[in-house]
């Protein structure tokens, strides 16, 4: 079996700019013949960027996606939204 989850990092502050990475947990395990294997990966997979009031959202390839697109493909974050980080109200994605 396999479960991913995309969390956030702790937020780092750099000259006035904001950076939360967005990490993706992989976790696959699997029993055979009593005995359980267990494997989990731990990925980069999206930064924020927060600076003057403005909010950017970027793929680990440099892509900038929007606000609705992360949520979209990130529905675990409405659930655990990322330290500091407000997001719009539903009706906005």
């Amino acid at each position: 079996m396999q479960k991913e989850i995309i969390t956030s990092e702790t937020t780092q502050e750099i000259g006035g700019i904001s950076l939360t990475p967005l990490v993706k947990l992989t976790f696959t395990w699997v029993r055979i013949k009593g005995v359980l294997s267990f494997h989990a990966v731990k990925q980069p997979a999206y930064l924020i960027v927060s600076a003057a009031g403005q909010n950017r959202v970027y793929r680990i390839n440099g892509e900038e996606i929007s606000f609705e697109r992360l949520m979209s493909e990130c529905p675990d974050l409405r659930a655990n939204p990322v330290e500091g980080w407000h997001l719009p109200p539903p009706w906005h994605y």
